[in-house]
Parts: C-alpha cells; sequence; structure tokens
C-alpha cells in the first residue's frame, strides 16, 4: 500500500508544482511605474493581499482606462474565449469539431447586432466603453510577444477589442440569462399538440399587453392524460448549450436586524460560481467624484453589481420578453424564399466567414463561407 502513497505523494507536489510554475508564468507586473499613453493625470492602481485592483483617478474616463488594463492584465484570455464564443469564432481556437457552435452564433448574430448598435451609442457610453478598451488594447500592445500561457497552450493570439466584441459579450450573458425563448418553444409544441384554446389554459396568449383577461377558475380534471410533449424534443435541441437552473435573487437585511445596525443588500445573479476564473472580475474604481467597488462582466466597463458610499445595487433575473420566436413557411418552390400571407419572399442573405483550426491547411486555418438567411423579423 506504500507505493499508491508514494505515487499520490509525488502526483500532488507535481501538481503544486505545476501550478505554481503556470502562476509564476502569469504573473505580470503589478509593482511599479507605467507610462499609459491616453491617461490624462497620473493613476494608481493598489491590490489587496488576494490580488483585487483598486483603482484611484482623477476622473472616471482615466479609471475605466485603467480597468480595461488590469483586467486584461488578469483576465485577458478569458476575454478572448468568450469573445471567440460570442462573436461565432470558437472554432478559429477549437477546430472542426466548433464548428457546428461557431455557425450557430453567426445565425443569432450578436456580433451583427453588435455592429449596428454601436452607432447608436450615447457619445458619453462610447467615451467610457473606447476608454475601457484602450486600456485593454494597451496591454496588448504592451506584451505583443509575451502573452499569457494560456494562450501558448491554445495556440492563439489577442487581437485588440472594439465596442463591437463588447457589446456582443454583452448580448451572450443576455442570451443566457434570458428564459422566454425556451418557454416561446414549449408554447409553440402546446398548440400543437392541444391546439390554441386548450394552450391558453397553460400559457395564456396576450397579444396586446394592455388588454389583460380576468383569471378563470377552472376545476382540474380527475384524471391525468400525458400529452406527449417528450417525443417532441426536436426543437430544444437547438438550445442544448443553454445553461440550466436559471434564475437570480435579491435581499435586504433591515438595519433594526443587522448586527451591525447597517441594511445589508444581496444580490445572487445565479452565474456559475463553478468557473475558473469567475464569470465576474472585482474592482474599486475611486475618483473624487465617484467611489464605487464591485464586480463586471471582463470585456465591459464600470460595475455592475456593487456598492458606493451611498448606495448597493446589483441585478436579477425579471424573465423580461427580451427573445421573440417566428415560424417562417418555406416557399416549396423556391427554398430561397419564405411566404408572407399570399407573396414570396426573398430571404436577405448574409455571407459569413469562419476560419477553422486546421493543420493540414497552408496557414493552419481553412476558410469556409457560411450563408445565413433572415427576414425583417
Amino acid at each position: 500500500m506504500k507505493t499508491p502513497r508514494r505515487l499520490l505523494f509525488l502526483a500532488l507536489i507535481l501538481l503544486a508544482f505545476g501550478i505554481s510554475a503556470c502562476s509564476f508564468l502569469n504573473s505580470f507586473e503589478s509593482e511599479g511605474t507605467l507610462a499609459l499613453p491616453g491617461l490624462k493625470a497620473p493613476v494608481t492602481v493598489h491590490r489587496d493581499e488576494k490580488g483585487m485592483a483598486y483603482i484611484y483617478a482623477q476622473d472616471i474616463h482615466d479609471a475605466v482606462m485603467a480597468q480595461g488594463f488590469v483586467t486584461a492584465q488578469d483576465r485577458l484570455f478569458q476575454m478572448e474565449l468568450t469573445r471567440l464564443f460570442a462573436t461565432g469564432r470558437i472554432c478559429e481556437m477549437a477546430g472542426e469539431e466548433a464548428r457546428p457552435l461557431a455557425i450557430r452564433m453567426k445565425t443569432i448574430g450578436f456580433l451583427r447586432n453588435a455592429r449596428k448598435h454601436a452607432a447608436l451609442l450615447e457619445p458619453e457610453t462610447r467615451a467610457l466603453f473606447q476608454k475601457y478598451l484602450d486600456g485593454v488594447n494597451a496591454f496588448i500592445q504592451l506584451r505583443t510577444k509575451d502573452h499569457h500561457l494560456e494562450f501558448k497552450l491554445a495556440g492563439i493570439k489577442p487581437t485588440p477589442w472594439t465596442i463591437e466584441d463588447s457589446l456582443a459579450v454583452f448580448y451572450l450573458m443576455s442570451w443566457d440569462s434570458a428564459a422566454n425563448l425556451d418557454t416561446e418553444i414549449i408554447a409553440q409544441m402546446l398548440v400543437e399538440k392541444l391546439g390554441p384554446e386548450k394552450a391558453k389554459e397553460i400559457f395564456p396568449l396576450n397579444l396586446n399587453p394592455d388588454e389583460t383577461p380576468g383569471s378563470e377558475v377552472r376545476t382540474a380534471v380527475p384524471v391525468y392524460h400525458p400529452l406527449g410533449l417528450e417525443k417532441d424534443q426536436s426543437l430544444l435541441a437547438y438550445l442544448k448549450d443553454r445553461p440550466l437552473g436559471l434564475g437570480s435573487n435579491n435581499w435586504v437585511v433591515g438595519s433594526s436586524l443587522s448586527a451591525g445596525a447597517r441594511p445589508i443588500v444581496a444580490n445572487d445573479p445565479h452565474l456559475d460560481a463553478r468557473m475558473l476564473p469567475g464569470p465576474l472580475y472585482p474592482v474599486g474604481l475611486i475618483t473624487p467624484q465617484f467611489r464605487a467597488v464591485g464586480v463586471n462582466l471582463p470585456g465591459l466597463p464600470g460595475i455592475a453589481v456593487g456598492r458606493t458610499g451611498y448606495v448597493a445595487f446589483g441585478f436579477t433575473n425579471s424573465y423580461g420578453d427580451t427573445q421573440d420566436l417566428y415560424v417562417e413557411s418555406l416557399d416549396p418552390k423556391d427554398k430561397e424564399k419564405y411566404i408572407e400571407g399570399d407573396k414570396s419572399l426573398p430571404f436577405q442573405i448574409v455571407e459569413e466567414t469562419l476560419f477553422i483550426k486546421d493543420k493540414s491547411a497552408p496557414e493552419g486555418y481553412r476558410e469556409e463561407k457560411v450563408k445565413i438567411r433572415l427576414t425583417p423579423r
């Protein structure tokens, strides 16, 4: 029995050494002075015993630029992985196996929407995004050859970030947190099985939100009749990569009930705490006009969940109707058209390009064109 124990002990030593080595390889400068073009005044970054950055700046623009820099310093590979996933480029790292997922994300079109919405941002919002990304890109430029170990293992290099990239990451977060696409698919399955009238008893179908019908009291049927929906799961297969157990909560303890005689605000957005690194990045932003400590998604400026000297804030899933599902009818005579009333209309065709990691390709990537059909909806 001694040999297995010795092997286990040796394995633990090697694991500890490996973790220590990886930490060393990723340990970028956390002390000293660095010139960061674009700052209007000196900025100081203090890190606590756990490595969390507290940024002291003269205004919010300098603060979020430094936030972008330290976030990239700590989480650049996580940011890159999320961006590749959100923009339909994950096959550039994972190869042929990720091709279906890349096509799916190109079809959903987070990046297409981000390009449209970036042009609609208010000037101040755009300025904050850009300053944050200036910080991210400054770190990437500073380390043009010396990237995090994860990049070397994955065989990829980081590229500069744009506002469209950040918006696409935000839309991915919203997509993962939404649930009504699932319920619309289930509602459609109920309509097909039971008909509209009976389906309305389970899922009321209000076309006009201002017309809320009065509730009707009905007696439950005495006999249970299986609906057979378990046989019609093909639509839900499209959602197989979506997280389960969606939900979130906020709650407050009044000052009269807390040990410190101060109110306590708790926020649980139900993000996966098993992820390493975690889905949120903690940071403190301190300026003469603004003081806040909290977390945000790596790739987004500011603080989404946190506190100031006056208020604590967070977000919870309100299950808003943020997704709509439409059933389009293909023209049986022409698959490049769909039926709208009594008309046959052409799909809008968008051509996307995939770069699929392929060792046999001359430059390590195989290029593939994908046509995506769109309707005005």
